[in-house]
């Protein structure tokens, strides 16, 4: 009969259901409940991954800290090949360095996306570098506007959204 296992990653509030074939032993638990993508991603693992990325493409905007930062990461480990886009490239190269050294793939990829043209190259390098996008996170926001949002005029609205 099949165990279901419910991980909750406080420091990235993902959860994470798996329906495993036999009883997961309290060592490979206790390692999982600080990287619960671990259980998922072990060489040896004992658990098919219900939720395998392997193949795919996707692109993080805002990829380089934050909540951005870790959806790049889980992405990878969940077998993705990840773009991370940010203003900043050394930034980004800094993510992608820890994900292939991590065993994952990525490109940095510098992107305001405010700015039409730098949008439109970040796809064609991702298509020119995998040619497919199958996952494109929008995380990276623009906000022109600093204090409260009562003076906010219609272009800045349009620019926000």
């Amino acid at each position: 009969m099949p165990t279901t296992l419910v991980i909750f990653d406080t420091d990235s509030a993902i959860s994470i259901l798996a329906t495993t074939q036999r009883i997961v032993p309290a060592p490979t638990l206790r390692q999982s409940l600080n990287n619960p993508i671990s259980l998922f991603t072990r060489g040896d693992s004992h658990v098919n991954n219900p939720f395998s990325l392997d193949g795919q493409v996707a692109i993080v905007t805002g990829g380089s800290k934050g909540i951005g930062l870790s959806i790049s990461q889980h992405l990878a480990q969940l077998g993705a090949k990840v773009v991370v886009s940010s203003r900043k490239l050394d930034v980004c190269e800094a993510v992608i360095e820890d994900i292939k050294k991590n065993g994952g793939e990525a490109i940095a990829v510098a992107c305001n996306i405010s700015r039409r043209e730098e949008c439109e190259n970040l796809v064609k390098v991702t298509h020119d570098t995998w040619g497919r996008i199958d996952t494109f996170v929008a995380n990276a926001a623009v906000n022109p506007v600093y204090g409260p949002m009562t003076g906010l005029s219609d272009e800045a609205f349009d620019k926000v959204m």
